[in-house]
């Protein structure tokens, strides 16, 4: 299929910037039916606009006759989608039905992996819908598994799909490269990118509770404590417990949300690389952590009620990393690691030291210091600012300000303006591709507003504040905007997962006067002074 072929090359160069251009004028230069082919999908993965429109041009000028499934590879639809969940909840399997003209019924399964933090991890095209669902169930009950499918919505589907593509994209997971993945990234990305938007996707931490994590974690060590699988152990009973502790620290950090969530990739996971730099390997229980862990597991999985098989194959690979985890135990990488989570914890603790009010003003303007000289002047009446901006994204960043600034003029003031030029500056300098891939100008609109709305306190459920639903409403949407709005702030360095209930963006420069002015009247007369 030549849609896959070219999401290969697209793998290898790149979707936007010069790799991306010279494969372009390559295939443009060559005026052969497998180049004109090579150029129909081209035409709909690559993110670049201007690149685009070169490639539309130069097909208007070729007379070559193409399949259906190459001349019209943009009417791809979803048409069914599912989601097939792991007994241990290591990943799961989104498959999605696919119509295209010429195409014979297909579907695409697509793994995202939990363990690595909902990181999209392989793809490939299947036999038609119902016959896969058939397969997976037929592999499952040979596996002595069950088969669990569960209908998802199309912007569910998006959502998921491409948070895990970022995650894929923006964190050092270490995933080598396997026979269709990434090859198969422009050809995913494609397919769900005409979905609806607004959908939910994976947990990101914003609607958890800390407090409540760790609460569940203990109440779970004490009940292992409390289990016939702990009271089995010829580990002392203090060691025991301080190192259920510990393993339950492991899952709040690794695991997420299900401190009972023990597999086969979990338990190597903490026995080859988090446990060693965990456990202080001068302490004399050190060598006890294993025989723990599969105590651990079976208490688990007999409360998950998780399959014989599978509780034999978790076990199997705690024996088979136990002598890894030894071998750390004064490994001089190991305890280097070991110092820099202890000033981790430093830091944290430092933090914890913090007054309410000075942990405020970290958090909306980057420090007590800031806050000291930051003023509470308006902010003037500024226009946007195209500097370092790159000329290929301008249009377009100058067309999403014009919808800002509508949303703008109906709800907010001079100020509020002013903070979403910056914002939308600042994040088109720090990140242009955000600019080159294809999505919808008004949805970007939204989120810039709400993001500085948020951070302002007037947007969403403080006392007087302007509704989620009437600013989407004003651009004609439903849903959230929040989706959209994670990629912005880590353009600016901000982290979308440490925004509990509000949104704080580190900087004055985003803040209105009335804003930066409640945020000093917190510190009291002395500081005000300072």
């Amino acid at each position: 299929m030549v849609a896959q072929y070219v999401s290969g090359v697209v793998a290898l160069v790149g979707s936007a910037g010069e790799g991306a251009r010279e494969l372009v004028e390559s295939f443009l230069s060559v005026p052969i039916a497998e180049t004109t082919a090579a150029l129909h999908v081209l035409a709909e993965y690559l993110e670049d606009e201007l690149l685009v429109a070169r490639i539309r041009r130069g097909l208007a000028q070729r007379r070559h006759p193409m399949p259906d499934q190459v001349s019209q590879f943009a009417q791809l639809e979803v048409g069914r989608a599912c989601v097939m969940t792991d007994p241990l909840g290591d990943g799961e399997d989104v498959i999605l039905e696919l119509h295209a003209p010429g195409v014979p019924p297909s579907s695409l399964l697509i793994y995202v992996d939990h363990n690595l933090g909902a990181l999209l991890k392989d793809a490939f095209v299947a036999d038609d819908f119902d016959t896969t669902i058939a397969r997976l169930t037929e592999i499952s009950h040979d596996q002595g598994l069950p088969a669990t499918f569960e209908e998802i919505t199309h912007a569910d589907v998006r959502a998921r799909v491409e948070e895990a593509l970022a995650a894929y994209d923006r964190d050092d997971h270490g995933v080598p490269p396997g026979e269709t993945w990434p090859a198969m990234r422009a050809f995913v990305g494609y397919s769900v990118r005409g979905l609806p938007e607004g959908g939910t996707g994976y947990d990101d931490g914003s609607d958890r509770d800390a407090l409540d994590e760790e609460d569940e974690a203990i109440v779970l060590a004490h009940d292992f404590l409390d289990s016939p699988e702990a009271a089995s152990l010829s580990t002392p009973e203090d060691q025991v417990h301080e190192i259920a502790h510990v393993l339950m620290d492991f899952t709040l950090a690794f695991l997420g949300t299900d401190p009972l969530r023990w597999s086969p990739p979990t338990a190597e996971i903490a026995l080859d690389q988090a446990l060693p730099t965990m456990v202080d390997g001068d302490w004399d229980g050190y060598d006890e952590v294993p025989e723990v862990l599969a105590a651990l597991v079976r208490f688990a999985h007999r409360v998950r009620e998780i399959p014989a098989s599978l509780t034999q194959e978790t076990l199997a690979t705690v024996t088979m990393f136990t002598p890894s985890y030894l071998s750390k135990r004064h490994d001089p990488e190991v305890m280097e690691r070991r110092r820099a989570l202890e000033l981790a914890f430093e830091a944290i603790n430092q933090r914890s030291l913090m007054s309410w009010t000075d942990r405020q003003l970290t958090d909306a303007v980057g420090s007590v210091e800031v806050a000291r000289t930051m003023g509470t002047a308006p902010l003037p009446d500024e226009g946007l600012d195209l500097t370092g901006v790159p000329p290929d994204i301008s249009d377009r960043v100058l067309a999403i300000a014009q919808l800002v600034d509508g949303a703008c003029a109906r709800f907010f003031d001079i100020e509020v303006r002013t903070a979403c030029r910056r914002f939308l500056a600042m994040v088109a300098t720090n990140d242009p591709p955000i600019f080159r891939r294809r999505s919808r100008d008004d949805t970007t609109a939204a989120a810039i507003v709400w993001v500085i709305g948020r951070a302002n306190r007037i947007v969403s459920t403080w006392e007087g504040g302007l509704p989620v639903g009437d600013l989407m409403d004003h651009f004609g949407l439903s849903g959230s905007p929040s989706q959209r709005a994670q990629t912005m702030l880590r353009a600016i360095g901000v982290d979308p997962h440490r925004q509990y209930g509000g949104m704080d963006l580190a900087t004055p420069l985003l803040l209105t006067s009335e804003r930066r002015a409640e945020l000093l009247r917190l510190l009291g007369p002395e500081l005000q002074q300072g």
